[in-house]
């Protein structure tokens, strides 16, 4: 695979990686920015989406929604709840 074909283009493989890269660095910047005004990490803001969407929901569920250990879920939790969330 080339990078630039003869006519001195670039390969498509290398214009789409490069778009991702643009796309996937504009959402990165995106959350950052979000989780500044919030006031919040990204696994904070998540938690509390998954804990909007299923009131009630228990922190074994919670971990499992999030795809993480119900320690590290726990702990989500108990900040949220230091913090008045």
């Amino acid at each position: 695979m080339s990078e630039q074909n003869n006519a001195g283009q670039l390969a498509p493989e290398t214009r789409v990686l490069r778009q991702f890269r643009i796309v996937f660095n504009a959402v990165k910047n995106h959350f950052r920015q979000v989780e500044r005004d919030a006031g919040l990490g990204g696994a904070q803001l998540w938690a509390l989406s998954v804990i909007a969407q299923s009131p009630g929901i228990g922190v074994t569920d919670l971990a499992r929604a999030l795809d993480i250990h119900q320690s590290t879920a726990s702990n989500l939790v108990r900040a949220l709840g230091s913090r008045g969330l």
